[in-house]
């Protein structure tokens, strides 16, 4: 439906009129779809390259010999822990993915790593059985400002007030 006033769907739950002439309309179907992308976009294999673009707890198979498993308590913690189980050495690259908002990326392992500059920081190593990456994801409490009111992140984490849809 197109994002006008007052035209959106009213009876599927995709608009709210609010007290005092305001309302709030959006799609209630994007953010399922957002959520459902979450799992398949998590990691994504290229051949002989692993993207890595999400750090929640999970085990990830790449290929039938090698897999590994992601622990963490993100987005709480800063340290995650990325193992390797694996049949046979395999040469892999592990590109993993830098998020905007942090402070700094630090990654310990014994592989080669690189700064992609887009976004990602490279690991290509030859894999065995058990060998491990450390990362360490810093973030900060950061403000912004826009059109007069105020937000503060965490991390990913964003706390937002908007005092023109409630009622006080």
């Amino acid at each position: 439906s197109p994002l006008l006033d007052y035209n959106r769907n009213k009876g599927i739950g995709g608009f709210k009129s609010l007290p005092g002439g305001g309302y709030y309309g959006c799609c209630a179907c994007i953010g399922g779809v957002a959520i459902a992308l979450v799992p398949i976009m998590a990691v994504l294999n290229d051949q002989d390259k692993v993207y890595v673009n999400s750090y929640y707890d999970g085990k990830f198979s790449v290929d039938k010999n090698l897999s590994f498993t992601i622990q963490s308590n993100y987005p709480v913690d800063d340290k995650v822990l990325i193992t390797i189980t694996s049949d046979c050495e395999k040469e892999r690259t592990f590109n993993l993915r830098v998020p905007a908002w942090c402070d700094d990326f630090i990654v310990n392992t014994d592989g080669v790593i690189k700064d992609l500059g887009n976004g990602y920081k490279a690991v290509a190593k030859t894999w065995k059985n058990g060998d491990k990456i450390e990362i360490d994801i810093k973030k900060s409490i950061k403000a912004f400002e826009l059109n007069g009111y105020t937000s503060y992140s965490f991390g990913p984490l964003v706390l937002a007030r908007d005092d023109k849809k409630e009622v006080v």
